[in-house]
């Protein structure tokens, strides 16, 4: 069976990996996916005693000849294309992490996506592996709140073409470890 696990990084995302878990065996296949906000993706400049770099300029002289100089202008420390993949790099590394923890003897695979809308990227996603569930958190925001900013995990619930498991925010779901320790005692 193959499960995309949607991971928004929150306090849930441990409970989600965890519950997957319980539900899985080795021989399940499953994704692990975040996706990032382009918000999130920015360029470093330093902002004191970075790399700079001369750009030559005409200075004007008080009787109407111009002098040639340089100025200095700060070099970015990293242009939009490599930030993203900084980004990308460390979200990964954080999958792989939660992944080795939580899910240590299912195949695992993990994604990171950069999209405006979380939901599109996880339906889209769904898809494209062929998935045969998705599992992902929820926040209690309240119902003006979901009202007026929408739910990932409703838009998902309601537009996925399997089924759905979504852990709420506040459940605390014992790791798979623990759960084998107490039925072998």
């Amino acid at each position: 069976m193959r499960i995309l696990v949607a991971i928004d990084r929150g306090p849930v995302s441990e409970e989600v990996a965890a519950a997957v878990a319980h539900l899985t065996t080795a021989a399940d296949d499953i994704h692990l996916l975040t996706v990032v906000h382009p918000r999130e993706v920015g360029e470093t400049v330093p902002r004191t005693g970075g790399l700079t770099r001369a750009v030559p300029i005409r200075i004007p002289t008080g009787n109407g000849g111009l002098i040639n100089g340089e100025m200095a202008v700060p070099i970015s420390a990293e242009d939009g294309s490599q930030a993203v993949l900084r980004v990308k790099a460390a979200y990964t590394a954080y999958l792989h992490d939660l992944a080795s923890r939580l899910l240590p003897n299912v195949e695992s695979h993990v994604h990171v996506e950069v999209d405006e809308h979380p939901a599109t990227a996880i339906l889209r996603r769904v898809v494209e592996l062929e998935a045969h569930g998705v599992a992902l958190g929820t926040r209690d925001r309240g119902t003006v709140r979901r009202a007026l900013l929408g739910s990932v995990a409703e838009e998902v619930m309601r537009n996925a073409p399997v089924p759905v498991l979504i852990v709420r925010e506040g459940i605390a779901v014992p790791r798979a470890e623990a759960v084998e320790a107490a039925t072998t005692a």
